[in-house]
């Protein structure tokens, strides 16, 4: 006899106005990075219109989120995270855009979330 397997919605996070092209959640299951297409708001009319040279990334964090715009790169075609230590699993990421351009970021502040999380997984 077959289980039937149900999923119901959790969340729906709003922020993209175009097609995501690609997500990856950190490894701590925290953070998301969702990338894609983006729009470009005219600046003779307050009309957005579409572009195929601009990208979005978003990050969120719980109720946070930033939002990474980068014109003239082309849409981004895929995110990861990569973790510098095993305390800080979620301070670096990198994204690639459709015209082959790499970028990494690195978070400002330190990563003390993660540093508590790992301090009451050793207690």
């Amino acid at each position: 006899m077959l289980t039937t397997i149900q999923f119901d919605c959790k969340y729906i996070l709003s922020g993209h106005m175009k097609a995501i092209n690609s997500i990856k959640f950190s490894s701590d299951g925290y953070k998301l990075l969702s990338g894609g297409k983006s729009i470009q708001l005219s600046t003779t009319i307050d009309l957005p219109f579409p572009s195929a040279d601009n990208a979005l990334l978003i990050i969120w964090d719980g109720s946070e989120e930033q939002k990474i715009s980068v014109a003239f790169n082309g849409p981004i075609s895929a995110v990861i995270w990569t973790p510098t230590s095993e305390i800080c699993m979620t301070n670096v990421f990198a994204f690639c855009t459709a015209d082959s351009t790499l970028f990494t970021y690195k978070q400002l502040k330190v990563c003390s979330q993660s540093i508590n999380r790992a301090l009451v997984n050793v207690a």
